[in-house]
């Protein structure tokens, strides 16, 4: 990733970081497949978006959705070894997956709390993914 699409995503997670959670709205599905949208000048986005309005619908919605390693396949991500800024990293179980975005070193999602980063000794990383 140049070091423009850095501060570009640096400005994303700050921004995102001022949204309350919202179900369908500012949530852990939206945070990673908006700023794929900004990065790459797609609308995925609006494929989730008002999708749902709780964890429930969330659940429903997910289980009855393409998997995310699948969404990353379909939309020209490949797994990596090696973590670089802008990768999105799966972690959680496969029934309900978590998405980080990686930006100098720290690993980020949005939480039910808000936007939080963790260290990568934090996360039980599944895969890394790169376009």
């Amino acid at each position: 990733m140049m070091s423009d699409e850095s501060l570009k995503l640096a400005r994303y997670i700050s921004r995102y970081s001022n949204f309350k959670y919202e179900w369908g709205r500012y949530d852990c599905m939206l945070f990673p497949v908006t700023w794929h949208d900004l990065r790459h000048g797609t609308r995925k986005s609006e494929n989730i978006m008002l999708k749902y309005k709780n964890r429930y619908q969330a659940m429903k919605f997910y289980k009855n959705f393409v998997s995310v390693t699948g969404w990353l396949e379909n939309n020209g991500y490949s797994v990596v070894e090696d973590l670089q800024d802008g990768d999105f990293v799966v972690a959680g179980i496969p029934e309900w997956p978590q998405v980080y975005i990686a930006l100098a070193g720290v690993l980020y999602m949005m939480s039910e709390d808000g936007v939080r980063g963790y260290s990568q000794s934090a996360v039980e990383i599944k895969s890394i993914w790169r376009r």
